[in-house]
């Protein structure tokens, strides 16, 4: 636009030369102007994409919930984890619940069995671990990181639940996909406590 305006409107016209000490200074002033608009527009962008984000994931919190509160039998409501954590995360998941502070139910996952999941049913250490020391391990831990999968342990305030997997393949889950995911895994959590 600067160019555009030195061009077409400032003498000498059809050039690039700027004679005079005013057109420079308007010059200049366009020139801030335009790079102050242009931030303020990105910053709003951004304020934009993340509020469009957090509805989004409101809206799915929601109709998550909803959904455990229409389910009855641990059964079920393990089940109906792994079809809504996938949609909602876009991540393969594999559910494990505790059968007491050492040992795993067998493992729910969505059918057909994939690679991923295979590869997962065959580590049965990684979730054993996270279950016994109510930590995370897999991918972006200190524990079982080559192995393609976060593990995070499904807790109440007075007890362990069981253990969820997420598929990761070599790229971590962010900290702020973390909050989400840490949300849902409340959800389940209180779902199987009111079992």
């Amino acid at each position: 636009c600067i160019f555009c305006i030195n061009f077409f409107f400032t003498e000498p016209r059809f050039t690039f030369r700027v004679n005079g000490v005013d057109n420079v200074l308007m010059l200049i002033l366009f020139l801030i102007v335009c790079f102050i608009a242009g931030t303020l527009m990105t910053k709003l962008q951004k304020h934009a994409d993340e509020a469009t984000e957090n509805e989004k994931h409101a809206r799915t919190l929601y109709q998550t919930s909803s959904g455990y509160l229409n389910i009855s039998g641990m059964e079920n409501i393990l089940r109906y984890a792994v079809k809504a954590l996938p949609e909602v995360q876009g991540r393969e998941v594999i559910v494990y619940r505790a059968k007491n502070l050492s040992e795993l139910d067998s493992p729910y996952y969505a059918e057909p069995e994939s690679i991923a999941v295979s590869e997962a049913l065959r580590n049965k250490e990684a979730p054993k671990w996270c279950l016994a020391n109510l930590l995370p391990c897999g991918v972006g831990t200190s524990f079982f990181a080559s192995t393609g999968w976060k593990y995070l342990p499904i807790k109440s305030k007075t007890k362990m639940l069981g253990v969820v997997g997420f598929f990761c393949g070599h790229r971590d889950i962010d900290e702020k996909e973390m909050v989400f995911v840490n949300a849902l895994i409340s959800q389940l959590a209180l779902a199987i406590e009111k079992e």
